[in-house]
């Protein structure tokens, strides 16, 4: 815990678990970008399975979601999670000149902008929303000068394990069965308004452009998706410019892909679409 300047107790996050990673292997890499709150290890069971494959795999650290999180992504503009997805392509780029990209929620929706500006050999997309209700982009607006901070899991249901995935992108080894824990994060897990506005800003701009990208696109998609629902996914497919596209559902599965019962299927699934458009001389 930490104290705040307003000397309210605060979650550190782990923040000390909010780094990148980077698993050199051949000279094929894939790009593996995080969600909106998430962390890079959130993608690291994906990067060991493409590494033991022999693909370069680089999970980066998107803007405003390192160690200083949540206090760094406050007042961030958008585009700076672009620019920032921009250079780890370009990073990995430099040593792998074959790149796949891979996203999970906003680092999905942010693949499909990669794949304009950048020479993506394949792209995959796991739960990417293109929309967010007008209503919380109307209510975030106008909050915002008053109440800086949302609380996501101020009156949730812990006992979901939906919501406990969730909540594990804050303080990954929570004890849900400690109320004392419990109590915490329902108290001090908290989101800067600033950066739903630009959520809600991104978003529309990304759903534009998705009829430009002609990459070959895997979506992927869980039936029970509390965060992405299903109308995106079916609209982000049928949006993709791509000939080559298609759309998988995970009948068992929530927002997180690689969290749920299904991970395994969700693992292999990218894996085979990699292997199939980018393979291993």
């Amino acid at each position: 815990m930490d104290h705040g300047a307003d000397g309210v107790k605060r979650t550190t996050c782990l923040n000390h678990q909010r780094k990148p990673f980077w698993l050199d292997g051949g000279a094929v890499g894939v790009l593996l970008l995080h969600g909106f709150t998430g962390r890079a290890d959130e993608m690291r069971p994906l990067g060991d399975a493409l590494h033991a494959a022999g693909y370069t795999a680089y999970g980066p650290t998107l803007a405003g979601h390192d160690g200083g999180f949540p206090d760094s992504l406050e007042h961030l503009p958008w585009q700076a999670w672009l620019r920032g997805a921009e250079r780890a392509f370009d990073i990995l780029y430099h040593r792998a000149p074959t790149v796949c990209v891979v996203g999970q929620s906003l680092g999905g929706t942010l693949g499909t902008l990669l794949a304009q500006s950048r020479p993506v050999a394949g792209l995959v997309t796991m739960a990417a929303p293109l929309t967010i209700p007008t209503w919380i982009r109307a209510v975030a607006s106008a909050v915002q000068p008053v109440m800086p901070w949302f609380y996501p899991f101020g009156v949730a249901n812990l006992d979901d394990a939906r919501i406990q995935a969730q909540a594990r992108s804050f303080v990954p080894d929570a004890d849900f069965s400690d109320p004392t824990t419990r109590a915490t994060i329902q108290k001090t897990a908290r989101i800067p308004v600033s950066a739903i506005v630009e959520l809600g800003r991104a978003l529309p701009y990304a759903r534009r452009r998705v009829p430009y990208v002609a990459t070959p696109t895997l979506v992927l998609q869980g039936r029970h998706d509390p965060v992405t629902s299903a109308t995106d996914a079916n609209l982000l497919f049928g949006l993709l410019g791509s000939a080559d596209k298609a759309l998988v559902w995970f009948e068992a599965s929530g927002h997180l892909l690689l969290e749920g019962d299904e991970r395994e299927a969700v693992i292999d699934a990218v894996v085979r679409f990699v292997q199939a458009r980018t393979p291993i001389n």
